[in-house]
């Protein structure tokens, strides 16, 4: 039997989630976290933004410019707490579609491709990639990184 075989044999006796083909069960708790987000950025609701964060979490926004290259610049809670609260409560529309998730013990990550709308005019799209950590009270964002577009998305209706 190959190392590889042995190892993955290994991994499945220690009860490590691995599966022929490396499929997971998705935990919908992390999804679920994700939407709350979402829920608490359509209402305008700081409160509730803040509590799906690690008080040192961060929101970083990858913007591409015309020359191909990118740039990173990561806000913290209290920015992103703040940018949510400037939005006019039921303005800001963000839907998940195709998400794909991996969960290892205290450490989950989620991936997805996003739109925005501004109530019911379409306003960008991006991939979304969001870094999550168990905790006692339940999956909490350490990071959520993600890109924006105008052109190129899939189209879906408006909400």
């Amino acid at each position: 039997m190959t190392r590889i075989k042995w190892v993955g044999l290994i991994a499945l006796s220690m009860g490590l989630g691995v599966s022929a083909g490396g499929a997971q069960t998705p935990d919908n708790a992390v999804t679920a976290v994700v939407e709350r987000l979402f829920a608490a950025m359509r209402a305008s609701d700081t409160a509730a933004t803040r509590a799906v964060f690690m008080p040192a979490g961060r929101v970083i926004p990858i913007q591409a410019s015309a020359a191909g290259t990118s740039t990173a610049l990561g806000l913290s809670v209290d920015q992103f707490v703040a940018f949510v609260g400037k939005n006019a409560a039921g303005s800001w529309i963000e839907r998940i579609w195709n998400p794909s998730q991996r969960v290892s013990g205290p450490l989950a990550d989620l991936w997805f491709d996003y739109d925005v709308y501004r109530e019911t005019t379409f306003d960008h799209c991006g991939v979304n990639a969001v870094q999550l950590q168990q905790t006692t009270s339940g999956w909490k964002i350490v990071s959520m990184a993600f890109t924006s577009a105008t052109a190129g998305c899939d189209s879906h209706s408006a909400p």
